[in-house]
């Protein structure tokens, strides 16, 4: 063949080959494009994770088994899309997920042609946008940020139409259960009691052992003498294990349950002393070989049923000794997959009705309709217990607005420096609370009906360290046995500032990115130098402190920016490190600065090597109550 009909043949080949693939790829994207359903009948969720996304936003890689949300917003150009298909025509409330910033910011999602927009606050909320009526047929969803500067986070949209809504919120009503004892319990305690708890020393025994092992006469004994009227006990966290028999776990992975039934026998020990038992689960998605088990990849509704069945059998087993559940990951692990949220609080409630649920969505909204209470999770700081605001003092304990609108009130909050003691031949930390901040914060908490349950560090033998005991000891002498003074308890200037409580470095192993969560700053107990009976507010709630020299804020912003911020009616001496002093006096004032630059933070950036707080002068923070709530003798014996 001439070289020139080679040369064209070799060409018009080429060409047919590329068409071809063009084709082929065309019809491969087609095939890939996923269709959301519309249901007339129940909340559709359209995650941001499932979007197409166009710009620069990015999803935020929270860990194995949980769906992050989409936050990177810089201009309207940004943007998510869902296709979606309607069988029939209706109307449909829309909302979303989203978080602002402290600046004005909005949220505009768009049906088709039809825009409807609202404004974002600082944290994280569900907006409704209003309704809009979705004809038979497919139709395209688009969610855009306009404002400037753009919202800060953006996690799903919702549709629900208005019968379903009603009758959702009709089914959850019958369903849910009384909240008083709770509220007549005060405070409680949790313990994180796990395959990877660790003894003070030594090696640690293996779980089915020290689940042999645990004295829970002892154990039941200890959490009475710290006051606590209910226990939250953890199964399935880190290494996915229970301690006690189950026939659905053993169906799935043979060997990680117990021969023991420590639940039951635990029970039955903190019954006999008046104190109810919660039971923690975690889905297990730190756990691969039992995650790969649950099939939670292929199929979720296998994932799921196999969920109700784990769930209903320690329901029925346990019963009316069993007096709730507190579930874990609930907003990232279950919500952004279309769970069947009925069926599992009824599963949940298998054998008490009574049975109170609570699934975790953290610092977004409430996950759904189907549970009571809120949990919480977040510093024990003084916005979070007034519930931002929706918790009132004299109301009903209920949130009355806001993103966890209807549920009771809750706090789950960590005394000491981690959830649980994971550490090999290493000391329980001391706690970060003094006596007096834990009574003042409790006691505010009883005047709103809001619920504190502390995560208390445990060894694996059962027991906590002395100092976390002695603490709580004292807690129990001034909430059940004995009240401060009014004037003492009205003060919280010493909780310290509201925060997101979770740190990822410690929760994924290793994970470290700008949501690394700066720790509280570890307060003391301080004497009271120049308390007087009359002093006026050295530290007013409008910020009124000088500024510092060459500074644009006062001290109060500066403060904030370092992660504690303090309002109280009346404080007589604040020291932070050496470097700061301010004092009043029957009203007068004086203060010494040096430069704002020197102002210390506890942010890391490693999750490995993080600074103690105790071991910093700059990091100690003094600041006493208006008057002692306890004798000295009795705070510390």
């Amino acid at each position: 063949m001439p070289p020139v009909y080679l040369s064209r043949s070799i060409c018009h080949s080429t060409v047919t080959l590329l068409l071809c693939f063009v084709a082929f790829s065309l019809s491969g994207l087609g095939e890939d494009v996923k269709r959301h359903e519309i249901v007339p009948s129940k909340v559709n969720i359209l995650i941001g994770a499932d979007a197409v996304r166009k710009g620069g936003i990015k999803q935020v890689d929270i860990g194995p088994g949980k769906v992050g949300w989409i936050e990177s917003w810089r201009d309207a150009e940004d943007s998510l899309s869902w296709d979606v298909s309607a069988a029939e025509s209706n109307e449909y409330e829309v909302s979303v997920i989203a978080q602002g910033r402290k600046s004005r910011t909005s949220v505009q999602v768009e049906v088709d042609r039809e825009k409807l927009s609202a404004e974002c606050g600082a944290q994280w909320d569900r907006l409704s946008l209003g309704k809009v009526r979705l004809p038979g047929g497919n139709h395209r969803v688009t969610v855009r940020s306009k404002s400037t500067p753009p919202m800060q986070s953006f996690f799903s949209v919702e549709l629900v139409s208005g019968s379903a809504k009603k009758d959702l919120a009709e089914t959850a009503e019958k369903l849910l259960a009384n909240t008083d004892w709770l509220v007549a319990d005060r405070y409680g305690v949790m313990f994180h009691w796990t395959s990877d708890t660790k003894p003070q020393t030594g090696p640690p025994k293996a779980y089915q052992k020290a689940v042999r092992d645990f004295d829970v006469e002892r154990f039941a004994q200890m959490v009475a003498d710290m006051g606590a009227r209910h226990v939250v006990f953890t199964t399935s966290h880190a290494g996915f294990y229970f301690p006690g028999p189950n026939k659905t776990i053993d169906s799935i992975l043979p060997g990680r349950t117990c021969d023991r039934d420590l639940v039951g026998d635990m029970a039955d020990a903190l019954g006999k002393m008046g104190i109810k038992l919660i039971l923690y689960f975690h889905p297990g998605h730190d756990d691969v070989t039992w995650w790969t088990r649950t099939h939670f990849k292929e199929n979720k509704a296998e994932y799921f049923r196999q969920w109700c069945a784990i769930i209903r059998d320690i329901g029925e087993r346990y019963g009316k000794e069993l007096a709730g559940f507190w579930f874990d990951d609930a907003i990232f692990t279950y919500y952004p997959f279309d769970p069947p949220w009925e069926e599992m609080t009824r599963a949940a409630k298998a054998g008490n009705a009574d049975r109170l649920v609570i699934y975790n969505s953290w610092i977004l909204p409430r996950a759904n309709d189907f549970y009571e209470v809120f949990a919480g999770e977040n510093y024990f700081s003084q916005e979070v217990i007034e519930g931002s605001g929706f918790l009132p003092v004299g109301g009903s304990g209920k949130f009355t607005g806001g993103p966890q609108r209807g549920l009771q009130g809750h706090i789950t909050t960590f005394v000491e420096g981690d959830w649980g003691h994971f550490k090999l031949d290493t000391p329980i930390e001391a706690p970060q609370f003094s006596a007096e901040m834990m009574i003042a914060g409790i006691q505010d908490c009883m005047r709103r009906k809001n619920v504190p349950t502390f995560d208390v560090e445990i060894y694996q033998d059962g027991t906590v360290s002395p100092q976390t005991f002695q603490l709580f000891k004292a807690i129990k002498r001034a909430i059940w046995i004995g009240s401060p003074s009014s004037a003492a308890t009205s003060n919280l200037a010493n909780i310290v500032s509201p925060a997101p409580i979770r740190s990822w470095e410690k929760y994924h192993r290793g994970w470290t990115t700008k949501w690394d969560l700066i720790r509280p700053l570890l307060a003391r107990r301080a004497k009271q130098i120049s308390y007087l009976p009359h002093e006026k507010p050295a530290i007013p709630r409008e910020s009124t402190l000088p500024r510092l020299p060459g500074s644009e804020q006062s001290c109060e912003n500066l403060l904030r920016s370092c992660g504690d911020s303090h309002s109280s009616e009346r404080v007589s001496y604040l020291t932070i490190s050496s470097a700061w002093h301010v004092s009043t006096a029957r009203g007068g004032s004086r203060a010494t600065w040096k430069a704002a630059s020197e102002l210390p933070t506890t942010r890391w950036e490693s999750p490995k090597v993080k600074p103690s707080a105790r071991s910093s002068a700059h990091s100690m923070l003094q600041l006493p109550m208006a008057g002692p709530l306890l004798p000295e003798s009795e705070a510390t014996r």
